[in-house]
């Protein structure tokens, strides 16, 4: 776990180096084993690291690769970065660090935007263009890296955490009324873009933020779970509908069983019933024959005069 923040201007200004401080001081907790900051003019980047696949300073960030013109901050872990580090490799690309953080900037110079097809694993970063001004944004497929942003007619700024945006002055503290809804609702789950203050979005799942260097911002999907059903699909969920239905009517069966027993079990002349009942029960071809007329029990026991 690492922590990630940064700012772009649009303003005319510089990116502001001591707000970006601050936002890395208040994810400390994130990434006690490092922190940096780079500005590049309206584009200031941010970095606390905790130290886990090379552990080396040369995998310190943000990461600048200048001949490249490239940099980034990055949290999370690409499992599959060995492979890429080997086909980037046979490209012509060389690596003077032994960690996932590098492999990424080789990856983007290689796929441009494309390249997060060809990650597998958990992330949120922000990679910086220096040739074009272009800053992208982006999150894993599943949104387990967070990544929240603000913005207005003057800045973007972006964190991994909430509170550490909050360092910024001008940010919409006002609570979200949609975003509470989804959260009485949905067992506390606040889906994106929204958050519970007004003025903090967060970046959905499997999509990219791309702001072009005169500050056009656009946001572009790159993965989504599909939901469309095959052919031999359907077929077997009309199956599973059958069997579905089934087990329904059998929990009804059981269901009638259960409060019979509990209302009537001390009743002599129903304990057979009870026990007929359980042996039909055993037997799946004879009670298959009955399932469709099982009895209401709040009609048996009304009928019976049971309490």
């Amino acid at each position: 776990m690492c922590g990630i923040a940064g700012e772009r201007r649009f303003d005319g200004r510089s990116a502001d180096i001591g707000l970006i401080a601050r936002m890395n001081d208040c994810q400390a907790p994130r990434g006690p084993d490092g922190l940096g900051v780079q500005v590049h003019g309206p584009v200031g980047l941010g970095h606390r690291r905790l130290k886990i696949m090379d552990r080396s300073d040369l995998s310190q960030q943000p990461m600048a690769d200048p001949a490249l013109g490239l940099s980034i901050v990055f949290n999370g872990a690409i499992y599959n970065h060995p492979e890429l580090r080997a086909e980037l490799s046979g490209l012509g690309y060389r690596f003077f660090s032994e960690g996932d953080t590098e492999v990424m900037l080789k990856a983007y110079d290689c796929w441009g935007l494309d390249f997060v097809d060809h990650l597998q694993g958990m992330f949120a970063f922000a990679i910086f263009e220096r040739d074009s001004g272009r800053l992208v944004l982006g999150r894993d497929r599943l949104g387990i890296k967070p990544l929240y942003f603000a913005r207005d007619a003057r800045a973007l700024r972006f964190a991994s955490t909430l509170p550490a945006l909050l360092c910024a002055d001008g940010i919409d503290r006002d609570i979200d009324p949609v975003a509470l809804h989804y959260y009485m609702h949905f067992h506390a789950v606040v889906p994106a873009p929204h958050t519970m203050l007004k003025g903090v979005r967060k970046l959905a799942p499997g999509t990219l933020m791309i702001v072009e260097g005169d500050g056009t911002p656009r946001e572009q999907v790159y993965w989504d779970l599909s939901f469309e059903r095959s052919d031999a699909e359907q077929e077997g969920l009309l199956q599973a509908d059958f069997i579905a239905e089934g087990l329904d009517q059998t929990r009804g069966w059981f269901y009638t069983l259960m409060v019979l027993s509990t209302a009537l079990f001390d009743r002599p002349a129903f304990k057979n019933v009870i026990v007929n009942g359980l042996v039909l029960a055993s037997d799946g071809k004879k009670m298959s024959k009955r399932l469709r007329n099982y009895p209401d029990p709040e009609v048996v026991i009304n009928a019976t005069g049971a309490d």
